[in-house]
């Protein structure tokens, strides 16, 4: 099967309407110049909800690249997804309805997440298309997203993060690459629905590197790292917390 030649549009597209609803919104964005202009970078955040992707977005001066569910890529895995999701809102009497809306979402959105070069993942713990797909991605200079809990986490709370993105960002450091940052991000607010006057947060940390915290043991190396990393973007969260 030949992959789609990327296009950013629809990514333009997504972020100027999705922009124009977080007007109504009260968002509070901080640490955005820890974002580099150019070159590679890599966001780990905490992750809420499937907005989390358009939020960031949103806020964020260049395209990102998402790692996303293998269901987001073939249109019959993804209705059922957006279905199974609906069931659980909506219950079971309801949902039916909506079977035909969830297709044609489906059919909307898989085009346009295969044209903007988002990274595929079946959400096995080793996922080699995921790395090598990451591992591209910031080889080519790209600005690409990760969340690094592995799932959704509870609002003010964060799970343990998966070793992932330390492991990537390692292994690019045996190829070279030095000075790829790892920016610590944390979203709030998305797990409700997006009313008007609802108070929404994306914060930046500034950014890290693995050099900075190497050991003789390259599996130290990603475990040291991956508590780094977690540490700081929970940093971010009791700073929110303690400032009300």
């Amino acid at each position: 099967m030949v992959e789609p030649t990327e296009n950013m549009k629809p990514y333009w597209v997504a972020k100027a309407r999705l922009t124009r609803i977080l007007h109504t919104q009260r968002v509070h964005a901080t640490g955005l110049q820890h974002i580099p202009t150019s070159g590679s970078g890599l966001l780990a955040a905490n992750h809420l909800n499937w907005k989390d992707v358009l939020f960031i977005a949103s806020r964020a001066p260049r395209p990102i690249h998402y790692v996303a569910t293998n269901e987001l890529f073939d249109v019959d895995l993804c209705t059922n997804m957006f279905y199974q999701y609906v069931q659980e809102k909506l219950g079971p009497r309801l949902a039916p309805l909506t079977r035909g809306l969830c297709t044609s979402l489906a059919r909307h959105i898989v085009p346009s997440v295969k044209k903007i070069g988002t990274i595929p993942t079946t959400r096995r713990i080793h996922d080699r298309r995921l790395f090598e797909g990451l591992k591209q991605a910031l080889r080519e200079g790209k600005l690409v997203c990760i969340f690094a809990e592995g799932g959704t986490s509870i609002p003010g709370r964060l799970r343990k993060f998966k070793k992932g993105a330390a492991k990537v960002i390692h292994d690019l450091f045996g190829e070279g690459f030095s000075d790829i940052p790892i920016i610590p991000t944390l979203v709030t607010g998305t797990d409700k629905f997006f009313l008007p006057g609802r108070k929404l947060g994306l914060h930046f940390g500034p950014p890290l590197y693995i050099r900075n915290y190497m050991l003789d043991d390259g599996k130290q190396t990603i475990a040291h790292f991956t508590q780094v990393l977690e540490n700081s973007v929970r940093r971010l969260l009791n700073h929110l917390n303690s400032s009300g």
